[in-house]
């Protein structure tokens, strides 16, 4: 099987770096910054669709320039805020240990994801990272999924996408893939079944256990 993860909220936290760097980039703009609860609502959405989502405006040139300042600001402060959750690991031990290929398809940047797992000593438990920076369509959109699915070498049969929020729910269903949803996020369960998925799990660490094959 391919297991495919969403990165923010399903395998990890990094919701305070993603405040930071939010706000850094409203105040490089001269704009008002946002509350905590409402920018980590936006986690796993584009910065583009992160920007119209907290100020409410369609300007592509702002969201843009919000952009550019949200990933510089990210490049000096990001990798301090993540941190995996505990049942990470051995979940994704356990899932090395049945011969699972193992991808994570997020909108966080690929470089970004990249140190944290060298970091916490993940590098081996992960065979490709397919982040934002890597398409031209982030979620919901499926071409990082999809690339993804083309780098295992196995069929979409064969593939489920695990994440937290509506946004990788659809995109799994846009994918023709199974998709399993996590409580970690801010997403609540009724909103995790839109997309019909496979199972609703409280969190990665359940996997293990879980039938991957069933659709």
């Amino acid at each position: 099987m391919h297991v495919s993860f969403d990165f923010d909220y399903t395998l990890a936290d990094s919701s305070e770096g993603t405040v930071v760097c939010a706000n850094y980039a409203l105040d490089a703009l001269g704009m008002d910054r946002r509350r905590s609860a409402d920018i980590k609502k936006t986690i796993g959405l584009s910065l583009e669709r992160t920007f119209t989502a907290l100020t409410g405006k369609d300007d592509a040139e702002t969201a843009a320039a919000f952009k550019r300042y949200f990933l510089a600001h990210a490049e000096q402060v990001m990798l301090d805020h993540i941190r995996f959750y505990d049942h990470t690991k051995p979940a994704l031990q356990a899932l090395k240990r049945q011969r699972h290929y193992i991808s994570i398809v997020s909108t966080k940047l690929r470089e970004r994801i990249e140190e944290a797992l060298d970091r916490d000593d993940y590098v081996e438990l992960i065979d490709a990272v397919v982040g934002g920076g890597c398409v031209a369509r982030n979620k919901p959109d499926p071409e990082g999924l999809l690339r993804a699915i083309q780098g295992s070498g196995l069929p979409v049969t064969q593939t489920v996408y695990v994440g937290d929020s509506v946004s990788d729910d659809e995109c799994a269903s846009r994918a023709g893939v199974a998709f399993i949803g996590v409580l970690t996020g801010t997403t609540a369960p009724a909103e995790l079944h839109r997309w019909n998925p496979a199972r609703v799990l409280d969190h990665v660490g359940e996997l293990a256990a879980s039938d991957l094959s069933a659709r």
